[in-house]
């Protein structure tokens, strides 16, 4: 066991506040100050949680089925950090008319 797990496995004991990410098949548990990256649809048998100050950041869209998007299942979800797709979904086609994204409307 590492100092640094060993601290965060102390940290959590006296402070119900995680420093590190769990992913398994009952929980995912992103301590303060931790980022960690998903996309697809993800069930767990326990929780989901984000400690304060911990992210969970959306991966890119890359034409993978799944990817650009996120969908948590749980029996208890508790957010108290962020989760955060900004930009990351597909990207859109060029749009409007001349590649612009102008709705052009004429009643002449």
């Amino acid at each position: 066991m590492t100092v640094r797990s060993i601290l965060a496995l102390v940290t959590l004991l006296f402070t119900g506040t995680a420093f590190a990410v769990t992913d398994n098949e009952m929980e995912l548990v992103i301590g303060a100050g931790e980022t960690y990256s998903l996309h697809g649809h993800h069930r767990y048998g326990s929780r989901v949680r984000i400690e304060e100050g911990g992210t969970l950041f959306v991966n890119a869209y890359t034409g993978e089925e799944g990817s650009g998007a996120l969908s948590l299942e749980a029996p208890v979800i508790e957010i108290f950090g962020e989760i955060n797709a900004q930009g990351r979904g597909f990207g859109g086609g060029a749009g409007g008319m001349n590649n612009s994204a102008a709705v052009v409307e004429s009643y002449a």
